[in-house]
């Protein structure tokens, strides 16, 4: 039986790999026309209903996305990491995006109503909108303001937020904006609430969580967020974490899961990404730029194969293996 059982495990195993790992030395911000996804490299668009074109650039080893001052905004970075979709279709499999960065301005501050977003799409090989044309005001409400369709109106997926102090953290979906609203902000993929997408908006997924503290300045932390497919349910359990330092190896300051149902479930595959800020520092505080400085972006996954007919004989020679030792004993 252990004989058996190893050979079942070598056919229906595989280990998790890196999909998708960018230092930003070959990726490009807001160029005129967005590249295809290598494995190494991408093209990222930020969108915001604030100033954030000004500041923002990206070089190797840093992608910098920075606000302008602002009493209450919303920032994002969206991109394609593969040009076919990851389809989780077994139990365990699942995909993560892990998103290293500094606290290198006000971001998550005490006192505020802010938080970080963070999701997988799949954008139906849509890209973003190119040219950096949202990147300043551009998510606007004004009815019939441009690209309210095409683009990443069209992607489909799940976002989660982590919320700072008393505001809660969650996880939402995120459906296609095809409904009756005309606004840009049908580009926006990871803010759902009235000043971003609603057209329709998300469900919610599983409970609230606290993270209940704040973000030190100039600190480093690793933000994940991981989709992992049981089989026996059609469902996807959705988890967050935030960890001390760059990768995981530091102390985990927050994790939060939930799981979706039949209401909650609109895709199993992925090609896209997401991620951002609402800053909202507080009367107290007053208006604030905020900036987020990413050392290294990362998409992992674990896709088990459906047996083949080679793991099959294997298995096969491996039961008639067994019971002819038995025989023989």
């Amino acid at each position: 039986m252990l004989l058996l059982a190893a050979v079942v495990g070598v056919a229906f195993t595989t280990p998790a790999a890196t999909v998708f790992s960018d230092d930003f030395t070959s990726s490009t911000l807001n160029p005129a026309t967005m590249s295809a996804p290598t494995p190494t490299s991408t093209s990222y668009a930020i969108l915001a209903d604030k100033n954030a074109l000004q500041n923002s650039s990206i070089t190797a080893n840093d992608f910098k996305v920075a606000m302008n001052s602002t009493s209450t905004g919303r920032v994002q970075a969206q991109a394609r990491f593969a040009t076919s979709p990851l389809t989780l279709a077994t139990t365990g499999d699942y995909v993560e995006l892990r998103l290293t960065f500094i606290n290198t301005a006000n971001l998550l501050m005490a006192g505020s109503s802010s938080y970080l977003g963070i999701g997988l799409f799949n954008s139906g090989g849509a890209d973003p909108v190119a040219d950096g044309v949202l990147a300043s005001s551009g998510l606007s409400s004004t009815t019939g303001s441009p690209y309210a369709t095409g683009n990443a109106a069209g992607w489909v997926g799940y976002n989660a937020r982590l919320g700072v102090n008393t505001l809660a953290s969650r996880f939402y979906t995120r459906p296609i904006q095809d409904g009756s609203g005309t606004t840009s902000r049908n580009q926006d993929v990871i803010f759902n609430e009235s000043s971003g997408y609603s057209n329709p908006s998300g469900v919610q997924i599983g409970a609230d969580d606290a993270f209940g503290e704040f973000l030190i300045q100039d600190n480093t932390y690793t933000y994940t967020f991981r989709l992992t497919f049981d089989a026996g349910t059609g469902f996807l359990n959705v988890t967050e974490n935030l960890y001390d330092g760059a990768g995981t190896g530091g102390a985990n300051l927050f994790s939060h899961s939930g799981t979706t149902t039949d209401s909650t479930t609109p895709t199993l595959s992925f090609d896209s990404l997401g991620f951002g800020w609402k800053h909202s520092p507080g009367s107290a505080a007053g208006a604030s730029a905020s900036t987020m400085d990413i050392s290294w972006i990362e998409v992992t996954a674990q896709i088990i194969p459906e047996p083949t007919s080679a793991s099959l004989s294997l298995i096969a020679a491996g039961i008639v293996f067994m019971i002819r030792n038995r025989r023989q004993a």
